[in-house]
């Protein structure tokens, strides 16, 4: 599991969109850097889940 470190400022555009800061992309795997699912964590933290190929 590969953990992220850091804290970023996210802004979102008017579709509703967020870009990933590049400090946090450049952490990811490169397979794991275009699909992803965030959720809200505890201690106002978001949480994310790369999709692994094959999995809707």
């Amino acid at each position: 599991m590969t953990t992220l470190l850091g804290e970023y400022d996210i802004r979102i555009d008017a579709k509703s969109r967020l870009m990933l800061p590049s400090g946090l992309k450049k952490q990811l795997p490169q397979n794991e850097q275009e699909s992803f699912v965030i959720n809200r964590g505890f201690e106002q933290c978001l949480n994310l889940y790369p999709k692994k190929s094959g999995i809707r």
